[in-house]
């Protein structure tokens, strides 16, 4: 084999490395529920999210519009952890939804934490799902049936 040839195979083996830890990573990340600071609530039962994100429900308690985000690399351990089905059944849920006419609107996906922090923080009415190690005092974490991430009974472990 060419030094060139070893070269190449090495930097793709590093390459192939990297996103499988990337992937691992977030496969294995903690989630957290985060909303804008001036929603009144702090605590969602399990239950009260899985309406939300199945469009059952469609506002807060407080009368505010619902708008449900997903971050996309997280995506596929939120539903399995939150709604026990991947992103393509739920997502057949919504096709459902609207064609029945349904006034739910469905999640709006983002392409990272960062993405979903910003949007929270700027819609009173957002609420999305980051990485617990990304969020911050820009955002509100909510607790799960009244555990707090880094909980070890926290739901979305």
């Amino acid at each position: 084999m060419t030094t060139r040839a070893l070269r190449t195979t090495t930097a793709l083996t590093l390459v192939a490395s990297l996103l499988a830890w990337d992937s691992l990573s977030h496969a294995a990340a903690q989630i957290a529920i985060i909303v804008h600071h001036d929603n009144p609530v702090r605590d969602l039962p399990l239950a009260t999210l899985r309406r939300l994100y199945f469009g059952q429900t469609t506002t807060f308690s407080n009368g505010e519009r619902v708008v449900l985000l997903e971050c996309t690399p997280l995506q596929a351990a939120f539903y399995r952890k939150t709604l026990g089905m991947s992103p393509e059944l739920l997502h057949r849920h919504w096709i459902g939804l609207v064609f029945q006419g349904e006034d739910a609107i469905p999640p709006q996906p983002l392409p990272d934490d960062e993405s979903v922090k910003r949007f929270v923080a700027e819609h009173p009415g957002a609420i999305g799902f980051v990485d617990v190690r990304t969020a911050d005092a820009t955002v509100k974490v909510l607790t799960v049936n009244g555990r707090a991430p880094g909980d070890a009974n926290y739901p979305l472990r």
